[in-house]
């Protein structure tokens, strides 16, 4: 119950964002340490890991999407998506350790145990559930 949208996200000047390669979204995630962030509970959930990756990436010029992953037993998660130069739209997973997630609406929440490397064939199913909805917040 963590996908709500957040009114405290640091709006960036768009001027200043783009979208920029995998290779440099992955050494974004690799230097920043928000994974490293206690979960609490009604206090410190998905959508604050988001939100701090988010102004994170702003600061370092890097656009990031805030998403809303809603489920049909009428749950929802917060993640994060880039809109790579060479490789399109990549859903990262933000909380525990930085994860590609595979996901498209009417199918499940699927992670790379490989965690950012390119290894699509080691996958396992995060969470149970059906997708019912994705939606993103680019913040412009």
């Amino acid at each position: 119950r963590c996908g709500l949208f957040l009114d405290d996200h640091i709006k960036a000047e768009h001027s200043l964002v783009s979208d920029v390669s995998w290779a440099e979204v992955k050494a974004f995630l690799e230097k920043d340490t928000t994974e490293d962030n206690e979960y609490i509970e009604g206090v410190y959930v998905c959508k604050h890991f988001v939100r701090d990756v988010i102004n994170n990436a702003e600061a370092a010029g890097i656009r990031a999407g805030y998403v809303v992953v809603k489920f049909e037993d009428g749950t929802q998660h917060a993640l994060i998506c880039f809109n790579t130069t060479d490789r399109g739209l990549v859903f990262v997973e933000s909380q525990g350790s930085d994860r590609i997630i595979f996901m498209e609406v009417g199918g499940n929440y699927i992670f790379n145990l490989w965690g950012l490397e390119d290894r699509e064939s080691k996958m396992s199913i995060m969470r149970p559930g059906i997708i019912s909805s994705i939606d993103i917040d680019w913040g412009n």
